[in-house]
């Protein structure tokens, strides 16, 4: 679940939101976790900032996919940041690393919501822009927007309307400036601006890319790109599925991942119960049964054994770990090599055939995968 301000990742507390009124020490996770147990569910949950699952969004589904160091950041109601490093999140000691929002841009600004004077969030936050847009009405009497304009309206007519070009112009140079101060502490490859406020394009990207080359160190602007997010609204969701994977490949979830039943799961949409399987050629990568050769990465299994018995797998989930497999052979064992994508598994016979399924082992040699491979 991803929040719109400072989380300890840890407890799942949020910890004193500048934007959330009435948030402050409230356990996300334990709440929202007694909820769903209560409901039947026993799944842990996960919380984190949302600009930190925008990061790992980008990482993982990303244009820059696989990218190690990147800053992602959300730009909207306030404004926050995710920071990667190498290839892993940077979270700080308790949560609150990539609060960029309350980086004073100015220390004799006016005071922002977390209270610090000249804050970024005091000048380019969605409220202030908006604020602004209403203030200065009356000097373009052409402009399309009104009082009652909002966050889209403004984002949209970003290229047409004098007014709007003024304000992303403007907010573009705040950010820029907040920026540059990340570019020279992290130095990273990439910079990406999602939120409701990167919807107003290159009028806001120009600028920021403008001050960032007037301002930061050419050792940590000559090759950073600086871009809008194109993973729309849909990036947090994507973000917490990358969290939740990192968890599940964790010592403490890699559990629900080591045995898997094909009595009990359904895979590739197959049931095993009471069918046998056909013989017959086998595409590559998956497992040929039978009496037909099996082909380069697969399993060949022999004929008499009831179809009742399982075929399970363990540690068998996507990603780079190799196996090896102990099959029976008439009696002799042999060592075939599972395919390092996930096998798919040949169509049933509805009509009970002389194949049916043996035991099948498997046993890993690699260590456990790390987030830095791709499960995507």
């Amino acid at each position: 679940m991803g929040i719109p301000g400072p989380v300890d990742v840890q407890t799942g507390e949020v910890v004193r939101p500048p934007n959330m009124t009435g948030w402050d020490g409230e356990n996300v996770a334990r709440t929202l976790g007694a909820v769903l147990h209560g409901a039947g569910f026993t799944a842990p949950v996960l919380v984190d900032n949302d600009a930190n699952l925008g990061a790992l969004a980008e990482w993982k589904f990303g244009e820059l996919r696989g990218c190690g160091d990147l800053i992602y950041i959300k730009a909207a109601t306030g404004i926050g940041a995710g920071v990667l490093l190498g290839g892993r999140l940077h979270r700080g000691v308790s949560g609150g690393a990539g609060e960029i929002g309350h980086i004073s841009i100015n220390e004799q600004g006016p005071l922002g919501r977390s209270g610090n004077p000249g804050s970024l969030e005091s000048y380019a936050a969605a409220g202030v822009v908006l604020a602004k847009m209403r203030g200065r009405l009356h000097r373009y009497p052409g402009t399309a927007l009104s009082e009652d304009s909002r966050m889209s309206d403004l984002t949209r007519l970003s290229s047409t309307d004098a007014l709007a070009r003024e304000l992303w112009a403007e907010v573009g140079r705040h950010l820029g400036v907040a920026i540059t101060t990340a570019l020279n502490l992290f130095n990273p490859s990439a910079v990406l601006i999602g939120g409701q406020m990167a919807a107003a394009g290159e009028p806001l990207l120009g600028a920021v890319r403008q001050v960032v080359q007037e301002r930061a160190m050419q050792v940590n602007r000559g090759n950073v790109s600086i871009t809008a997010s194109t993973l729309g609204q849909g990036i947090g969701v994507l973000g917490a599925g990358v969290m939740a994977l990192e968890l599940l490949f964790s010592p403490a979830g890699i559990g629900q991942l080591t045995r898997v039943s094909l009595n009990s799961v359904a895979v590739n949409s197959v049931a095993v119960n009471g069918a046998a399987l056909k013989d017959g050629g086998f595409p590559r990568n998956s497992a040929a049964l039978g009496n037909s050769a099996a082909p380069e990465n697969s399993l060949s299994l022999p004929n008499g054994v009831s179809p009742q018995q399982d075929v399970s797998l363990q540690n068998s989930f996507p990603g780079p770990a190799s196996a090896w497999v102990e099959a029976d052979h008439g009696g002799s064992r042999a060592p075939p090599v599972l395919p390092k994508s996930r096998p798919t598994v040949p169509a049933l016979s509805s009509t009970p055939g002389p194949t049916s399924v043996s035991r099948v082992q498997t046993r890993s040699v690699s260590p456990i995968p790390s987030l830095t491979e791709d499960f995507s």
